[in-house]
């Protein structure tokens, strides 16, 4: 593959690379039990559409043609939610274009200088609040989820830390700007879809868990992991300290030996989701 002098890969190119076997769709998806409720208001309300266009039916007597066009337009309304609520998109690998850029210098040098200014800001401020990206794409629909490579052995999501007061969709698209945005200034669309899980930090050191343990009352970190959806084509710039990687489920799942437990569990967290591949379920 070649690659541009402003470090892009050529027309077409793309730094990640995937060679996996096909692998047949489930034809019979299951509603996402998170999503019941929602799904519950949307077949209501379709129905409440129903008796309205009945009633300007009867209304209307002859002049029906408006009565059934918004009628149509109630049905149509309520099958486009039904849908982006049952089944979530995902797009090749191959439709992402991935560059370089600076590289982004960590705040700090060392594991030790990290727990010291998170020690020193949770006295100031409280407990830290953290969101990490899930960024999904595929290779003959298998999911596969975008990770950030740092040295040979140490792989994280995209994401970091919130501001003070930041909400945290806004926060999670600017650390995907940041991190993954291009150096043109041409600003990539992050679709936030859902929540995946939620991981504590009980203490100022390295293990973190998917529930505050008991005897914790004021845990020092909450980082919260949200299901981005990417554009169905995009370019993007990865710091050349960096390395974005585009690893399989299949060897992430149970593997915290090599990836760490909060990445080892995304197979099952996502579980619960139907993910639609080149429009097939």
């Amino acid at each position: 593959m070649g690659t541009r002098v402003d470090g892009w890969p050529s027309s077409g190119g793309t730094a990640l690379r995937s060679s996996i076997p096909t692998q047949t769709p489930n034809p019979l998806p299951t509603i996402p039990l998170h999503r019941s409720v929602n799904l519950i208001f949307i077949v209501l309300f379709a129905f409440v559409a129903k008796c309205i266009t009945v009633v300007f039916l009867i209304l209307a007597n002859y002049h029906c043609v408006i009565s059934e066009y918004i009628g149509k337009i109630c049905m149509t309304t309520c099958l486009n939610l039904i849908e982006e609520f049952l089944f979530l998109n995902r797009f090749p690998l191959s439709n992402y274009t991935f560059g370089t850029k600076d590289a982004q210098s960590e705040r700090d040098h060392s594991v030790q200088a990290r727990f010291q200014r998170m020690r020193e800001e949770y006295e100031k401020v409280g407990m830290r609040r953290s969101v990490d990206a899930v960024l999904i794409v595929h290779e003959h629909s298998l999911p596969h989820i975008l990770l950030l490579q740092i040295g040979t052995t140490f792989f994280k999501l995209p994401g970091g830390e919130l501001e003070v007061g930041e909400e945290e969709t806004d926060g999670m698209r600017r650390l995907l700007d940041l991190t993954l945005g291009r150096s043109d200034g041409v600003k990539n669309e992050w679709k936030i879809e859902d929540e995946v899980g939620n991981w504590w930090r009980p203490n100022f050191d390295p293990p973190r868990y998917p529930y505050i343990p008991a005897h914790v009352t004021k845990p020092k970190e909450h980082t919260k992991l949200l299901l981005v959806q990417m554009p169905e084509k995009a370019m993007f710039a990865v710091p050349k300290n960096y390395k974005l990687v585009a690893a399989p489920l299949f060897e992430l799942y149970d593997n915290a030996a090599a990836y760490g437990p909060l990445i080892a569990s995304l197979p099952m967290a996502l579980s619960r989701f139907n993910f639609i591949y080149n429009g097939v379920i």
